[in-house]
């Protein structure tokens, strides 16, 4: 069988890295380098709304809007300016990432994340675990594909040699045991690394505020802000081959991810998937879910609106349609944090910083 992970931010903030927005913006804003003008402009607005962007998502959003401020601002120059300004964020983010990432010994986490894939089900009820179960599990042995969104490689270097995960037996009639593996097959970086095709930007033109400043200019300017053209012109394949991937995946699993509008056409892609595979299962992992114990009817009206969260993408007026109620049946929200043994090793154990820190 075959389960699909979408990686997001969250699994280097579960690391103990500081890679939200704000931990990088602050230190980006307070370069006192030989900038240019508009560069120093920029600098000043970010500083001014920093406190209102939590997430990547809305800050991309954030970005893309900010071209009707330089298209205001310089006019017949505007296209040249906001890609200099772009430039100079990626290269100022992609050194900063680097940097975070080199605290991190991925060898010291390595079995410790190898680990992690056993504990897929748990946090669910025992009903549902053993649904899940039974339409997931392959008797010898199950492929994972990892789409990650983040520009780290961390996970890249753990897996470096072996992509092994877990092993699993199979007993036969006869009282013969036959172990298999689960095993990751593939690993596509959708968004790029801090060394290669990193993309920062919006889903689709809707999202930049003034795209007119990209009339009459060359489609590499415009592109550079849009993230499936963005990967079209870096030449990589990685949007063809991660949806390849979701297309024939028995299982998606989202973690560390918000469901953010920069990132729609991944979220509209899982509704067509979920309409025409009728036993794929997809789970968010969050981590902010009220407990499902302690408080059922929280839990579940919480589960509700993270659900029309990641369809509302794909519906008309925010209505789901009657043919469309049992999707809902196939998406679950958890708060178990599968890899909460990897962030206990880093706590515990002080080598797995690396003296790069």
């Amino acid at each position: 069988m075959n389960i699909t992970f979408l990686i997001g931010n969250g699994f280097d903030l579960n690391l103990g890295l500081n890679t939200r927005y704000v931990n990088f913006i602050e230190e980006y804003i307070s370069q006192n380098t030989l900038d240019l003008e508009p560069i120093k402009e920029f600098k000043n607005d970010l500083k001014s709304d920093k406190e209102k962007f939590n997430l990547w998502s809305n800050a991309e959003i954030a970005m893309g809007q900010y071209s009707t401020k330089v298209a205001e601002r310089y006019q017949q120059n505007a296209a040249e300016v906001y890609c200099d300004l772009h430039d100079d964020f990626c290269e100022k983010l992609a050194v900063y990432l680097q940097k975070e990432q080199d605290k991190i010994d991925p060898q010291k986490i390595e079995e410790e994340f190898r680990k992690s894939f056993i504990n897929i089900f748990n946090g669910f009820t025992g009903e549902l675990t053993a649904k899940l179960k039974q339409l997931i599990y392959a008797p010898k042995g199950d492929e994972y594909n990892l789409i990650i969104f983040n520009y780290t490689t961390i996970i890249d270097a753990m897996l470096k040699e072996n992509r092994r995960i877990a092993s699993r037996g199979l007993k036969y009639p006869s009282g013969r045991m036959e172990m298999f593996w689960d095993k990751i097959n593939d690993i596509i970086h959708v968004h790029g690394t801090t060394t290669d095709a990193m993309v920062l930007g919006v889903n689709d033109i809707s999202q930049i505020g003034e795209p007119s400043i990209f009339d009459d200019k060359y489609d590499e300017m415009k592109n550079t802000f849009l993230k499936k053209e963005f990967n079209e012109m870096a030449e990589e394949g990685t949007f063809d081959k991660s949806l390849a991937l979701l297309n024939k995946s028995d299982l998606i699993y989202i973690y560390g991810m918000s469901l953010g509008a920069t990132d729609k056409i991944w979220w509209q892609q899982i509704y067509r998937l979920l309409k025409e595979k009728h036993n794929l299962h997809v789970i968010i992992q969050m981590m902010d879910v009220p407990n499902s114990r302690l408080n059922r009817r929280k839990f579940l009206t919480f589960e509700r609106k993270q659900k029309m969260a990641l369809l509302s993408y794909s519906l008309e007026n925010d209505k789901l349609l009657e043919e469309d109620i049992d999707l809902l049946d196939r998406i679950h929200v958890t708060s178990y944090n599968i890899f909460e043994n990897i962030k206990d090793t880093i706590l515990t154990n002080s080598s797995v910083i690396s003296n790069a820190s």
